[in-house]
């Protein structure tokens, strides 16, 4: 079976190399850096170790994910023609490589697969952020984040923003959680550079690549001013806890099933009057009582919080068979409303059959 070794370079020089890495490096086989972008490079050259860089098709593409398929047609190509081929990478293969994962996903019947290891880009670039005492660490691909994929409760490393284009999508999308000047650090994994800035500055800079990472430190609970769901649960389960308020630790399903509808119909009144701000505060209240009977259920051992969100979306997920349905063929097809809602009530009585 053709093999391709997939060698993680790490952070640094042949040094660092592991001494497996090092050996498959020396063979006498066709050898194929993802970038030249690596302190490495110099080195590999000076001992005699050719190798052909995929620079080129980073060059000439623009599309990430075409990117990486050329990059995989190419390695598939090559393996076939030689038998046995080395592909490198920085870092470590494990994290944040997408062609191994295609490679892996894609080939491992058919080609051998053998992954030789590096130091990671997250490890140094944890260690470069000067942080140890971490309780919650969040690790995010700018190419697949929203702006719910922060935690200001955790420390958010943002991976390989290799771009003024992406920094500024970054910026916009962390604005949604956090205070334009919240202190955020500009670390370069491979020049050991750390830079503090305020949020507003990030995009301003004029160096990004791959080697680029952001820190964004968990909020103090003392200063925190926007809030995640994970809070709110946090702040009702100490309320009804033995520290908490006598009034909350007293209520009941029974006691409480008023404030449903008055907090429902309180919702009502701010939609008619059009008072978006007085709107959002009912919604709270609406989702306070979800939280308050989720968290009294949970005491009672029946179910949680995430049970009721976990039920509502794959009820949603269920329900739009014309969006999510695996059996969907054609994904151009443009329901209309009438049609969506005939498709809910048919998933919705098929539940009831079954």
């Amino acid at each position: 079976m053709d093999t391709i070794q997939i060698i993680g370079l790490g952070i640094g020089g042949t040094d660092d190399l592991t001494l497996r890495a090092y050996k498959a490096l020396t063979e006498k086989i066709p050898t194929y850096l993802r970038t030249n972008r690596h302190p490495i490079v110099e080195q590999l050259e000076i001992n005699g170790i050719k190798f052909t860089t995929f620079d080129n098709i980073f060059n000439e593409f623009v599309e990430f994910d075409e990117i990486y398929n050329k990059i995989v047609e190419k390695i598939v190509a090559e393996v076939k023609k030689y038998g046995k081929i080395n592909y490198c990478i920085p870092g470590s293969p494990y994290l944040g490589d997408v062609v191994t994962k295609k490679l892996l996903d894609g080939y491992k019947d058919t080609i051998h697969i053998d992954i030789i290891d590096g130091e990671s880009f997250l490890s140094k670039c944890i260690k470069l952020s000067g942080y140890s005492d971490y309780k919650n660490i969040k690790i995010i691909d700018p190419n697949e984040m929203d702006e719910f994929s922060f935690d200001v409760n955790a420390v958010n490393f943002i991976t390989q923003v290799d771009s003024k284009s992406i920094a500024s999508e970054v910026k916009i999308k962390l604005m949604e959680s956090y205070s334009d000047d919240c202190e955020v650090l500009k670390i370069d994994v491979l020049s050991d550079s750390v830079v503090k800035m305020p949020l507003f500055l990030i995009d301003q800079e004029n160096n990004y690549g791959f080697s680029t990472y952001f820190c964004i430190l968990p909020i103090d609970k003392y200063k925190i001013t926007l809030y995640n769901i994970d809070n709110l649960c946090r702040i009702v389960r100490y309320l009804r806890g033995p520290e908490g308020c006598p009034w909350d630790r007293k209520q009941t399903h029974e006691s409480c099933k008023d404030n449903i509808i008055e907090e429902a119909n309180e919702v009502i009144e701010a939609i008619n009057k059009g008072d978006i701000d007085n709107f959002c505060e009912e919604l709270g209240d609406l989702l306070l009582q979800v939280i308050f009977h989720s968290e009294m259920a949970s005491e009672e051992g029946y179910f949680n919080i995430n049970d009721v969100i976990s039920m509502v979306c794959d009820k949603l997920i269920r329900r739009h068979p014309h969006v999510f349905g695996e059996g969907v063929a054609d994904k151009d097809i443009v329901y209309t409303p009438e049609q969506a809602i005939e498709a809910w009530q048919r998933e919705k009585q098929k539940e009831k059959e079954n």
